[in-house]
């Protein structure tokens, strides 16, 4: 094996007795880097290993658990049909969002303008999503920083995470 296959093949904790034959190197939805030797075959698409899943709310609640384990937000989308401005919070916490809880460093507030829509896509949240190390929660708020519930009816939320 060449040098500096087998120091790819370490670097990428391949064993390299393994890996002397050609191959494709491919990256997964993180981007992680994957080797497939010729003769094997990918994993075949499927949802559950390259489709992030949607949450959807259409005016059914201010504040919801999303996912209760650590993730990524790829894309958000939300519809403000009240004449006042509301603020999306993504928050870094499980079971939900509480009454006066503030945003903090590891969450993210948006706003959506008065009758207006607002979409937010991997040119923000970034080419891999942000991570959320405990939990995703969304919430929808008067106030940017400290959540303080709207009326529900007033937007419809979508999400969509891994």
């Amino acid at each position: 094996m060449h040098p500096i296959a087998r120091a790819l093949a370490e670097l990428l904790g391949l064993d390299p007795a393994t890996t002397g034959r050609p191959g494709q190197i491919h990256t997964d939805l993180y981007g992680r880097l994957h080797v497939t030797e010729s003769g094997g075959t990918p994993a075949a698409p499927s949802a559950s290993n390259y489709s992030a899943t949607l949450y959807a709310n259409r005016g059914a609640a201010t504040n919801a658990q999303v996912k209760a384990t650590a993730g990524n937000v790829f894309a958000a989308s939300v519809i403000n049909l009240s004449a006042a401005p509301i603020y999306l919070q993504l928050h870094n916490v499980a079971g939900g969002v509480t009454a006066s809880r503030a945003v903090g460093a590891d969450g993210l507030s948006f706003l959506v303008p008065a009758n207006g829509t607002l979409l937010l896509g991997r040119d923000v949240l970034s080419e891999l999503g942000f991570y959320f190390a405990t939990a995703i929660s969304v919430g929808l708020s008067s106030v940017p920083g400290i959540f303080t519930a709207v009326t529900a009816a007033d937007a419809h939320t979508q999400v969509w995470y891994k």
